[in-house]
């Protein structure tokens, strides 16, 4: 609860370019999913709706390479510090 007001719905929905897989019966070729809109909407104490926030946004993929590199970087520094740590 924030200032008097609670959250009363939250809602996401993901929107696929060519049809959700489920209506088109596609589930192992199932398009990426492209935009996302979302609604948030507060109660106060009195039950009444005092508030509600609509947006919508682009979903991007995070790249394999820059992601990988990242995991392995991590992966080796925990590799030498548990040499370290074995060594001493």
């Amino acid at each position: 609860m924030l200032d008097g007001l609670a959250p009363d719905f939250v809602g996401l929905n993901l929107i696929m370019p060519f049809g959700s897989p489920l209506t088109t019966g596609d589930l192992l070729d199932t398009p990426p999913v492209s935009d996302l809109q979302f609604v948030i909407r507060f109660k106060n104490s009195n039950g009444d709706i005092t508030a509600q926030m609509n947006g919508s946004g682009s979903i991007s993929a995070v790249p394999i390479p820059a992601a990988a590199w990242l995991f392995g970087t991590g992966l080796l520094g925990l590799i030498g510090f548990n040499a370290r740590k074995k060594k001493a």
